[in-house]
């Protein structure tokens, strides 16, 4: 509804909700107490569920304009070295035209542009000479900016793969006047693997993202995989509840009539939301840049190991799958898989509001031990 998305209605709309949402709580608890989501899950987990799909589903419809992202440090303080409990925010510059191929180029209004990223727990000492997390947040393209304030709990998660981790602010596809629609996030994950190229060599940098930034990395590591990239080969890429498929996404039924739809928090018009925002003015007519936006059913070949993570009861979980078994039979990738029992969406992100905080350290362990496994073997070789 286009006249909630505008003041006064917009306001007094969500002020509705949030009261009908409070108030119903105490229903639910009484209704959770006997009928659960999942059979297995607490009472908290089937709260905070019902309360993470509602406030999703708040946000598809009154459409709020992306956060600004987090300002990087001024001069004075940029150079003082960061406490290990803080974080560090920086500006991407853009990279070299060079690393701008196609599909990247497929906008004529849509181009390279400064950005920036958050360090945590802060930038790596020039004497560091283990691995660098490159993460791309979740948020369905619409919400987030890799600050604290919303990835916090998935950064604190990915410290127990590797020391650093490093996560842009990359263009939403919610930005005003389409600024944010495909290639734009794409284009910034390319600037943001050049800009830590620039310090450190590729086989010490992992790439990782969940839900759309699962979605954006795939992506990524399409390019880099392609003859048109001449980027370094990454050690490995991390997929957390990644979307697979954001044309197919924008029809709300197909996550609304889903048959884990009810184990889950995503409801369809949130996920609508940015799949049409992503491909608005896109020519969808470009294979080459379908091939993108739908992952699922064009498998490719890459040198980079792949892994993949999701939750058995999220609606995600059946196409992230599948694409991961049709990247399995394309000769010589190397894809690992793991599904984190009667666990929901993108729990890596969302756990520790959840209640699902045992599962997401379950998946860090699981990766940790893909990536170690990986660094071993090219040791060996």
């Amino acid at each position: 509804m286009p006249l909630l998305t505008h003041h006064p209605l917009k306001a007094l709309y969500t002020t509705l909700i949030l009261l009908t949402t409070l108030l119903s709580l105490p229903f639910y608890t009484l209704y959770f107490l006997f009928r659960r989501p999942h059979p297995t899950w607490s009472l908290r987990q089937s709260l905070t569920t019902h309360t993470a799909r509602s406030f999703l589903s708040l946000l598809a419809t009154i459409q709020p304009k992306p956060s600004p992202p987090p300002l990087p440090p001024s001069s004075s303080s940029s150079s003082s070295k960061a406490s290990a409990s803080t974080s560090t925010t920086t500006t991407i510059p853009i990279a070299h035209k060079i690393h701008y191929q196609p599909p990247l180029l497929s906008s004529p209004t849509i181009h390279p542009a400064p950005i920036t990223g958050t360090w945590y727990p802060h930038p790596p000492p020039p004497e560091y000479t283990g691995e660098i997390i490159l993460h791309f947040h979740g948020g369905g393209y619409t919400i987030g900016t890799g600050s604290p304030a919303d990835a916090g709990y998935a950064a604190k998660t990915l410290l127990n793969i590797a020391e650093h981790v490093f996560m842009p602010a990359y263009r939403l596809a919610s930005s005003a006047r389409g600024r944010g629609a495909f290639p734009a996030a794409l284009l910034d994950a390319v600037s943001a693997y050049v800009f830590l190229l620039e310090m450190w060599r590729p086989e010490r940098v992992v790439l990782s993202g969940d839900s759309a930034g699962g979605h954006l990395v795939l992506g990524l590591l399409k390019y880099i995989s392609s003859q048109k990239s001449a980027l370094g080969v990454p050690r490995a890429v991390l997929v957390w509840s990644g979307a697979v498929d954001y044309l197919a996404l924008s029809d709300e039924g197909v996550v609304d009539g889903s048959a884990r739809f009810g184990s889950d928090y995503i409801p369809g018009k949130f996920a609508a939301w940015g799949a049409r925002r992503l491909v608005e003015g896109v020519d969808l007519g470009d294979e080459s840049v379908v091939g993108y936006l739908r992952l699922l059913g064009s498998p490719f070949e890459t040198k980079v190991p792949l892994w993949i993570c999701v939750g058995e009861v999220e609606v995600l979980a059946e196409g992230a799958l599948e694409f991961g078994w049709q990247m399995r039979g394309v000769e010589g990738n190397v894809v690992g898989v793991k599904v984190l029992k009667d666990t929901p969406h993108d729990v890596m992100l969302m756990g520790n509001m959840l209640g699902f905080e045992r599962e997401a350290e379950e998946g860090a362990r699981a990766a940790k031990a893909f990536v170690e496994n990986v660094k071993e073997t090219k040791l060996l070789d």
